[in-house]
């Protein structure tokens, strides 16, 4: 299924989704009832990271770093080891993932009808509370 067919598609969760609803009718939906839990927890104040995948898959250890430091935790070793092979049973590996997911790339790969499909859904206020622009 390209992403033009999966963004409106309806989408069933699994108990690892930790939602509520039995069905969301696109995963961008689903997404959004996240956000909304994470916007929640950040104005209880409750110690929380914002964290874009593509960030992490690019500043992996400056990220360790950073929060080990921020909230005390200790580390088993300075040097960060990253494991090399993905875990999700294919061949791929950290330096894979890091090619696919660069932001910059999201203007080539998302077409103008979705990308409003996005926005209609999903919302522009989430993606710059996420740190996206909307524009």
């Amino acid at each position: 299924m390209s992403f033009s067919e999966f963004i409106p598609h309806m989408f069933i969760p699994t108990d690892r989704d930790n939602v509520g609803d039995l069905y969301y009718r696109s995963p961008l939906e689903l997404y959004a009832a996240k956000v909304e839990g994470y916007q929640q927890l950040a104005k209880l104040g409750v110690a929380l990271e914002l964290v874009r995948y593509e960030d992490l898959l690019v500043k992996t250890a400056e990220f360790a770093r950073i929060l080990s430091s921020k909230y005390g935790l200790r580390r088993l070793s300075e040097v960060l080891t990253v494991p090399q092979l993905s875990t999700k049973g294919d061949e791929r590996a950290l330096e894979d993932f890091r090619s696919i997911y660069k932001l910059e790339d999201v203007v080539h790969a998302v077409c103008r009808e979705d990308y409003e499909f996005i926005l209609a859904v999903f919302g522009a206020e989430r993606l710059r509370w996420l740190g996206y622009s909307d524009g």
